[in-house]
Formats: C-alpha cells, sequence, structure tokens
C-alpha cells in the first residue's frame, strides 16, 4: 500500500524527501540505489534523515561496509548532510549485527572527537557470540569513572548485564552485584536493565529468582513490557539439566514447567499486553520439553485459528519445527504417527 501511494505522488509530482525517507525505510539493501538516483533525477536532496534511513536499511542487514561507503559517498561533503550521533550509532549496529565489534568500536570512536555518543560499543562487545566480556568490563569500568563525575549512563550496565547473560556459564552472582552498582550511582533501571536482568537469571535456569526480581521492580514503577514477559516465559521452558551440565538427565524433562509459564501468559494478557510469535514459540517449547507435545499441538492449533479471524499471533517456521521435534521425542519408539506428522506438515504449508 506504502509504495502504491508512493506511485501516485510521483506520478502527481508531489514526491518530497520526506517521502522519500519513508520508502527507504520499508525497502531492501539493493533497493536503496535506485531510490536515491530517483531522488536525483528528481532534484530532491537527500537530507540527514533520508541518509540515516538508508543506512539504517544496511544496519538491519549487517552490512557495515555499505553503510560506511554510504558515508563517504553521500555525507559529510558540499552540499551532503553532516553525520549526527545516531549516524555513527547506526554504522555501530551494522558492524554489530555482523559480529564484528571492533569495527563497531571504531566507528563510533571516529566520532568521539566531534563530542558525538558512543553508547552502542559496550553493546557490540555484548551482542558477540560468545560475548566479549571482558571489554564490557573494560568499557564499564569507564563508566564507572564517570559515575564518580556525574556522567554515568544506564546504557553501560545494560550492556554488561548482556554479556554476563549471555555467557556461558552463567554468572547470575553477577547480576545483585551490578544492580547494587546501579543504585550507588543514582541511577534508576529501566525495563530494559530489569528485562537483561531477568534474562541473566533465567540463562542460569533460575526463573524464580528472575520472577522475584520483577515483582520487586513492579513494587518501583516499572511496567513490565511484552518483551519482559516473554522473558519470564523462557525461564521456565528452559531445561536447567542442559544449561548446567550439557544434557537432560530426566526423560521426560522434569526442570520446565508449562503451568509457570501459562501463568505468566495469562498475567501477560490481563496487562493488556498481546503474545507474539516469540510467546508462542517458547510456550511450544516448554510443553514439549515437558513431554507433552500434545498439549503443544493444542496450543498451536488455536494460535491458527485466532490467526485465520483476527490479526492474532501466527506459527512460523520455528513453531512447526519445535512441534515435530517433540512429536519425534514423545513418541513410542521415536515413531509418531504418520497422520499427525502429515497434519502438521500441512498447517505448515
Amino acid at each position: 500500500d506504502a509504495r502504491r501511494v508512493f506511485q501516485r505522488m510521483r506520478e502527481a509530482c508531489l514526491d518530497d524527501d520526506c517521502s522519500y525517507s519513508t520508502i527507504i525505510g520499508i525497502s531492501t539493501p539493493d533497493e536503496v540505489p535506485g531510490i536515491l538516483a530517483s531522488m536525483r533525477e528528481r532534484g530532491i536532496a537527500c537530507d540527514l534523515v533520508t541518509a540515516n534511513s538508508a543506512l539504517n536499511v544496511y544496519a538491519e542487514a549487517g552490512r557495515g561496509e555499505d553503510c560506511e561507503a554510504f558515508v563517504q559517498t553521500h555525507m559529510n561533503g558540499p552540499g551532503k548532510p553532516a553525520c549526527s550521533g545516531q549516524t555513527y550509532t547506526i554504522v555501530a549496529k551494522a558492524f554489530s549485527k555482523a559480529g564484528l565489534p571492533r569495527r563497531a568500536e571504531a566507528a563510533l570512536r571516529a566520532a568521539e572527537a566531534r563530542r558525538l555518543p558512543i553508547d552502542a560499543i559496550p553493546d557490540a562487545y555484548a551482542s558477540m557470540d560468545p560475548p566479549q566480556v571482558r571489554d564490557v568490563e573494560r568499557i564499564f569500568t569507564e563508566g564507572l569513572r564517570a559515575c564518580a563525575h556525574g556522567g554515568a549512563d544506564i546504557s553501560v550496565f545494560n550492556a554488561l548485564l548482556k554479556a554476563y547473560a549471555h555467557e556461558r556459564p552463567p554468572r547470575p552472582e553477577k547480576v545483585s552485584q551490578v544492580l547494587a552498582q546501579i543504585d550507588a550511582c543514582g541511577l534508576a533501571p529501566t525495563v530494559v536493565t530489569v528485562s537483561i536482568a531477568a534474562d541473566a537469571l533465567c540463562s542460569a535456569g533460575l526463573p524464580m529468582e528472575a520472577h522475584d526480581l520483577v515483582e520487586k521492580a513492579k513494587r518501583t514503577g516499572i511496567k513490565p513490557n511484552a518483551t519482559l514477559y516473554n522473558t519470564l516465559i523462557k525461564g521456565h521452558a528452559k531445561c536447567r539439566c542442559v544449561l548446567n551440565q550439557g544434557f537432560c538427565s530426566c526423560s521426560p524433562c522434569r526442570c520446565t514447567s508449562p503451568e509457570a509459564a501459562m501463568r505468566i501468559l495469562r498475567e501477560m494478557q490481563a496487562r493488556g499486553l498481546q503474545p507474539d510469535v516469540v510467546t508462542l514459540n517458547t510456550l511450544v517449547s516448554s510443553f514439549c520439553h515437558a513431554g507433552r507435545a500434545a498439549e503443544a499441538r493444542g496450543i498451536v492449533d488455536s494460535a491458527v485459528m485466532v490467526a485465520e479471524s483476527v490479526d492474532g499471533c501466527a506459527p512460523d517456521l520455528q513453531t512447526f519445527n519445535t512441534l515435530l521435534r517433540g512429536l519425534l521425542a514423545s513418541a513410542p519408539n521415536g515413531a509418531p504417527a504418520l497422520e499427525e506428522v502429515d497434519g502438521i506438515v500441512g498447517e505448515m504449508a
């Protein structure tokens, strides 16, 4: 629809920089050069908003080299938009998505002399697989020094929590330490902070501790969002045996708690928050790990019916893959009824 409206604006010569910025935002990286060429043909200048919109398209695809080339070609020159703090942050995001946090840091350090923000650097290190915890801790130490001068930023603390959440083996004891340091710096945790801290606890197989953390945060005025609820549901879906020793020693798995996951889902809905496909996949995983593939199948069937009738949560490929694995694991001799497999494959199609 947006493309159709844009085409009509072009035909009526009503297209402007705002409309091009919008259409670039819903385009693919390979489409961006053609759209920019069309702008030039129409005599419409590429402003900062449009340039950052184009950069963000490349960044979402993890194409850092293209971002740098775009900046060199289309920005920081006569008659061209000057780079902003957001520009460098977008370039850093591109390298971070590509798994190149040091390139992300280099991109942002280039802006440091211009006193532009560099908050994305620690997050780039934390997003590595595995996370570069020492680099995040190094930047975190710099943040603590800034704290003494009133310059601390909650994003650095969030990045450190994220690194600990993704570290293997996890170190849940670090969560309380970081939260205490946040308090010592006079900073207020955000819902993002709580979500990451809860994820760190859930990754260590401590879903009840994560739930207690969220309850305490709610008493301070923090309102949980869908991401936070999905994190708590995930905590009850993960097998603690696998987290701690690499394999499950019980069959079916008794570590997961589908009932607890469903209670969180009901609380989420009671707060007016709609579950998404992440919620659905986590619930299906929880029931399948517990050897209850038939109930997982019922959840998927319900989601399919809701998605067909309203703007509901439609299953994706991961949903059906998880369901098939659960069905195979719970079937006698690993041989589920052929009609069950055919039914699931039919729903996928």
